[in-house]
């Protein structure tokens, strides 16, 4: 396409500093929100213009801000973006038409010597049409490109460095630039945080930017539980298809038949370290210290924290190690890093009373791992849920209680033999969305995925009885990755946020992996399981660009 032609030509040793390739630093103003982009990328300096893409969704009645930052260079001007269609009149008359990307503008810039003022008129062309969108309101939208006069020294890994540790916006842009110039590739999405990148400490370091993960929505979910009562839209994070799907079908059928019931049943979290046996009257020595000093011990372990508390210690020698199975109730928080302080500090106190050393980590513990201990003595939250589905349910599922009852036993038999000792459909999956959509430690998944799913005929064989014994759920409403934007947000919609929703929070999660356990099953009885994931599950190749 050429340049306008009441434009003059631009002399492009005017801007000799562009280099073709080179990424210029871009940010996109929404109302008073202010988000990166993306880089812009000079594709050719020509004398029609300077020619340079821009990945963005536009459309036909937002504004467009451009303004080169330099001193040879022109102020900023406002366009429309409707110029983007100007040689596609067939177009024009769409407002539904809108640009993911290859969106191309080529500014040319007036001659010196010319009386009109000093401007830059704005010229676009479409390279690609993506998709159709309805446009239901206007908004103002403002792209502020700044020249990179600074040369190549921010691609430096030297210049790296000195910011890797930043928390701050134009940092973190600036590390973005820095990697999508080292493996050549444009980095635009995970730019898009839409809340001060600051707050991200003590959840990250050397951050560049965030993650986007698709969040549905099921409900309303029916709980009858201890700590939730009531109807529940459930947050769902997750890039599988059919997941939402299922669990909103299991949250219409458990209605019929009143909800679920919820309860905690115990909740404790230890942490366990080893005394090093060098002499053989050690573990006399420090099992008679423990219990003459309990009452300072527990004192010093519970110094640090309003949250903590140190419920017992027990004590168990295993080769030449003693180990110590400290456990804690830390209210409505997550606690590892509470009980690691508090672990550390009562041994460092035992050690020197005892002069016997230590390590304040053992696996006795089970932390991010699965444990077989841990299963059967309990860690983090022990959580019941069940429910009566009802026959009028199972018949809109194809099935029946004897077949639901037929197929969980055979599927615990076989379970059993390949070692899981805790057989369920797909309990993780409801966790690790929740977990996910609610700023929990994604780690514990491998303790908090333990689940027990069990089935009975009842009323005659044609209700059935479902329990799920969630045995592992480790999980907080405070503290973490709770407070972060989005993870707020979703632990708003359920009404957890702060002290004193933790149980609520984990009879909500142990009712969502309820409600998707049958529906699964029966799909798999009924021989629709396959055909589902095929409709709803299969993304076939698509690249989000």
């Amino acid at each position: 396409m050429g340049v306008d032609p009441d434009v003059k030509t631009l002399r492009s040793r005017q801007y000799s500093r562009f280099v073709t390739g080179r990424a210029i630093s871009a940010n996109i103003k929404l109302g008073l929100r202010e988000n990166p982009i993306g880089n812009l990328t000079v594709e050719n300096i020509s004398e029609g213009g300077i020619c340079i893409s821009l990945p963005n969704r536009l459309s036909s009645n937002e504004k467009i801000r451009v303004s080169f930052v330099g001193d040879d260079l022109p102020n900023t001007r406002e366009f429309p973006c409707s110029v983007v269609w100007q040689e596609e009149q067939n177009l024009l008359q769409s407002t539904e038409l809108f640009i993911k990307t290859g969106i191309k503008f080529i500014f040319a810039q007036v001659d010196k010597s010319d009386e009109k003022d000093d401007i830059k008129k704005l010229l676009a062309i479409v390279s690609k049409q993506v998709g159709l969108m309805s446009i239901g309101h206007s908004r103002y939208t403002s792209v502020n490109v700044q020249n990179d006069q600074r040369g190549r020294d921010e691609f430096d890994y030297s210049y790296y460095k000195k910011i890797r540790k930043s928390y701050d916006r134009e940092n973190l842009e600036k590390k973005v630039n820095f990697l999508s110039h080292h493996i050549n590739k444009p980095l635009i999405h995970i730019r898009g945080c839409t809340y001060d990148t600051s707050y991200f400490k003590s959840n990250i370091e050397n951050p560049i930017g965030i993650i986007q993960i698709p969040l549905g929505l099921i409900g309303p979910l029916m709980v009858n539980g201890k700590s939730a009562v009531g109807e529940y839209y459930v947050p769902i994070a997750t890039t599988e298809g059919a997941l939402v799907l299922t669990y909103d079908l299991g949250a219409r059928l458990v209605r019929l038949t009143g909800g679920i019931k919820t309860e905690v049943i115990s909740k404790n979290i230890h942490l366990d370290p080893m005394f090093i046996v060098q002499r053989e009257s050690d573990p006399q020595t420090l099992s008679r210290f423990i219990k003459q000093n309990y009452s300072e011990i527990k004192k010093i372990a519970e110094s640090k924290s309003s949250h903590t508390t140190l419920l017992k210690i027990q004590e168990k020698l295993i080769g030449k190690n003693y180990v110590l199975k400290c456990i804690y109730d830390t209210g409505d928080a997550h606690g590892l890093n509470m009980i690691n302080e508090a672990t550390f500090n009562l041994c460092k106190f035992i050690s020197s009373q005892t002069s016997i050393p230590f390590y304040h980590r053992s696996h006795y513990s089970g932390v991010k791992h699965h444990a077989l201990l841990n299963e059967k003595e309990g860690y983090g939250r022990t959580v019941k849920a069940s429910a009566i589905i009802s026959s009028k349910a199972l018949e809109m599922l194809g099935v029946n209680a004897l077949l639901m009852k037929d197929f969980f036993d055979r599927c615990i038999e076989c379970g059993t033999s390949a070692g899981i000792s805790s057989v369920n459909v797909h309990a993780a999956n409801a966790i690790a969305a929740i977990f996910l959509a609610t700023g929990q430690d994604m780690a514990d998944m491998t303790s908090a995925g333990v689940c027990s799913t069990t089935v009975e005929p009842v009323n005659d064989k044609k209700d059935l009885y479902i329990q799920c014994i969630l045995k592992n759920l480790l999980m907080a409403t405070v503290g973490g990755g709770t407070g972060l934007g989005t993870q707020n947000e979703c632990l708003e919609i359920l009404g957890c946020v702060g002290s004193g929703k933790s149980d609520k929070l984990a009879e909500i999660i142990a009712a969502t992996v309820l409600a998707g356990e049958f529906p699964t099953a029966a799909a798999v009885i009924n021989e629709t399981y396959v055909e589902i994931h095929n409709k709803y599950g299969r993304n076939k190749g698509k690249l989000v660009i």
